[in-house]
């Protein structure tokens, strides 16, 4: 055993990169247990042991490699004990730095777990060393980034997914996260229909549905923010789409809106608006607007001493804000709610239907699913061999670019029309396997508000009456007193065919004894002029449904 390696002070450095956690060749704990035991074997003198969890790919980022190295300088210890070179440099600046010191006499020795670097030895091998762990950090980034590149060209998003989303760790995809994907996904339900504000909707998600963000190692857990919010609504990858490196591509994710939904909530988050404080809460404020100037139809609690009972009454008036700047509104006089009641509730009469139509009228419709289920099927047909052609122009595409047929500028213009048309392709097929799956379901719904909607009413309260009335249509107007709903298509063609089917089916009503089958026959020519319904289902006004 030589008597100078008995004098000399090591520094044990033991470092690992936090970027490559475990899969790193050896941990800080093993790479610590197996020097010690060198330094036993060898009698080294370990003056202290420095452990460290950063990258050494840049310089100037790893302040107890720092510290070692002041260490050296001011004489604290004499040679390093570490697990490899390349666990004190990556990157050729830091290298320069210990070869410099090393030549110098100022690190007396370098002692790795398999060789030794004293001053006298060959610079050139110790640049070597040196060399061979900077080009391997380059070419990790080479490798990584085209790895990057072709996943996201194969429709996966790299790195962690945004709310809703969680990564298939098996097969490296994006999968829908159970927990939480229906609360995000109801989330732009509220958004779209433009009646709640982005506060409001973080309220609900976090106080009345309890949702938290994806435990991580570090991170997650949580409620989320307001500003996570407006995050995920500005957020592309929830329409099926995804960027990198300022690049659009269309994603292989399910997506949790269509592209249609995802520009209606943008148009809403970029419309001026102004936050008022609401001391009452009114079913219809912000529903109507003056038909005569276009301004908004606000209400106004006024409270009224009656002398009869000597007892205070509330009364709730509705009138145009009249603030167009330029144009004079004749529109002075105030509604009272209850008015307003009777006209929304004359409309709802004129589209109730019978129980037991309703019941009837299910009957047959459980018969149509399965020709319904088969006219979606051959649309979709049609829209995958468009999107399939649409994919393989995106591909020449990029061949083009390489052949230099194109250059950038027209290649990225011409790339993001095709993206554009492959996303709304895709939402448009993903929206027909929903309606595929549930399109009973949602004609059964318009159904049932028909049915009872004006029940519901009658005894419903503020939050009821307003969605009562968000339900029929939108834009309704208000002149002279008079409430005019603009009903939406499906229930117009229930206003206009509804009565004279209702006579014609009371007059072939069956007998409570006849068999199913003889009900079905007698409602054949009901059913036949009842059927036209369908095209206007308030989720596909433009497919022939059978309602």
């Amino acid at each position: 055993m030589e008597t100078n390696k008995k004098q000399l002070r090591y520094v044990l450095y033991a470092r690992k990169s936090s970027e490559g956690r475990e899969r790193q060749v050896q941990s800080i704990d093993d790479q610590i247990k197996e020097l010690k035991r060198l330094a036993d074997i060898q009698g080294l003198k370990i003056t202290k042991i420095l452990k460290e969890s950063k990258s050494a790919k840049a310089p100037y980022q790893r302040p107890v490699f720092t510290e070692m190295l002041k260490m050296l300088d001011e004489g604290k210890a004499d040679a390093i004990l570490c697990w490899h070179f390349n666990r004190l440099s990556r990157n050729t600046v830091d290298s320069g730095q210990i070869m410099w010191l090393l030549q110098n006499g100022i690190i007396q020795e370098i002692q790795t777990i398999d060789k030794k670097h004293t001053p006298d030895d060959n610079a050139l091998l110790l640049s070597v060393e040196g060399g061979m762990a900077n080009q391997y950090v380059r070419d990790l980034s080479k490798h990584v980034k085209r790895g990057m590149r072709s996943k996201v060209e194969k429709g996966w998003r790299p790195g962690v997914p945004p709310s809703g989303y969680k990564n298939d760790l098996i097969n490296h995809t994006i999968v829908k996260d159970e927990k939480r994907f229906k609360l995000i996904q109801q989330c732009w339900k509220l958004m779209l229909t433009g009646n709640y504000s982005v506060a409001e909707i973080l309220d609900k998600l976090n106080n009345e549905w309890s949702f938290t963000t994806l435990k991580r190692r570090n991170t997650g857990g949580r409620p989320l923010t307001q500003s996570g919010l407006y995050l995920i609504f500005k957020n592309k990858f929830y329409a099926g789409a995804l960027t990198y490196n300022g690049e659009e591509y269309p994603g292989s994710h399910e997506p949790m809106i269509s592209l249609d939904e995802y520009y209606r909530v943008q148009a809403l988050l970029n419309r001026p608006t102004k936050k008022i404080r609401r001391k009452f809460n009114f079913p219809y404020s912000g529903l109507m607007e003056c038909a005569e100037c276009g301004c908004s139809i606000v209400a106004q609690r006024k409270t009224k001493l009656i002398k009869e009972t000597n007892q205070l009454q509330n009364y709730d008036y509705y009138n145009c804000t009249r603030r167009k700047r330029g144009v004079d509104c004749s529109q002075r006089k105030t509604v009272r709610q209850e008015k307003l009641d009777e006209q929304v509730n004359s409309v709802l009469g004129k589209i109730t239907i019978m129980p037991k139509f309703l019941n009837w009228a299910l009957d047959v419709l459980d018969e149509e699913q399965e020709l319904e289920v088969n006219n979606q099927f051959k649309k979709e047909q049609k829209l995958v061999r468009k999107l399939k052609d649409k994919e393989l122009q995106l591909e020449n595409l990029k061949k083009l670019l390489i052949r230099q047929v194109l250059d950038e500028d027209e290649y990225k213009k011409s790339k993001s029309e095709l993206v554009e048309e492959i996303l709304q392709l895709k939402s448009e097929i993903n929206s027909l396997e929903k309606k595929s799956q549930d399109w009973l379901e949602l004609t059964r719904e318009t159904f049932d508000f028909a049915t009872y909607a004006r029940t519901r009413f009658s005894t419903g309260d503020c939050a009821t009456k307003r969605k009562i009335l968000v339900t029929l249509g939108k834009d309704h107007k208000l002149l002279n007193c008079q409430l005019d709903v603009n009903l939406y298509e499906w229930f117009q063609i229930i206003e206009n065919k509804y009565p004279e089917l209702e006579k014609e089916y009371q007059r072939l009503e069956p007998k409570e004894k006849q068999s199913t089958y003889a009900k079905t026959e007698a409602l054949t020519s009901i059913y036949a002029r009842w059927q036209p319904v369908g095209e206007s289902n308030p989720r596909y006004q433009d497919e022939n449904l059978a309602s």
